[in-house]
């Protein structure tokens, strides 16, 4: 456990934590109602942030697999905005999953982006021209 704290990047996280409690003084300012509640998605966040800081996350990015299952996910996902639409302010690219509502197409930017990553990493070493 000791070892995992060690090693983040304390700086980023400190800079991270600024700019929150920065952004809760705003709110609380604009509207001082949904203070409590971003305030716990803050502290879900950094949960996430120390959580997730304890695993090899480079292992999962190095593997096809799990990239073409993500990227599948990611592509049934969008199609289900699609089929089925929530309209969140005139827009429909929302899925309503409960309470909770997300835009898939975050989802596929991350794919994207570990799926590039993935190719032009193993693409590099052959003599593509």
């Amino acid at each position: 456990m000791l070892t995992s704290l060690r090693r983040l990047d304390w700086v980023l996280l400190a800079s991270v934590a600024l700019l929150a409690g920065v952004s809760l003084v705003s709110l609380s300012s604009i509207a001082p109602a949904l203070l409590g509640a971003q305030a716990a998605w803050f502290a879900l966040g950094f949960a996430i942030i120390i959580f997730g800081s304890r695993f090899d996350w480079a292992r999962f990015g190095n593997e096809r697999w799990f990239l073409s299952v993500f990227y599948g996910v990611s592509l049934i996902l969008l199609a289900l905005t699609y089929l089925e639409p929530g309209t969140v302010r005139g827009t429909k690219s929302w899925l309503s999953l409960g309470p909770v509502q997300f835009q898939p197409v975050e989802l596929m930017k991350l794919a994207l982006i570990l799926v590039y990553a993935n190719f032009f990493s193993r693409r590099h070493i052959e003599a593509w021209w």
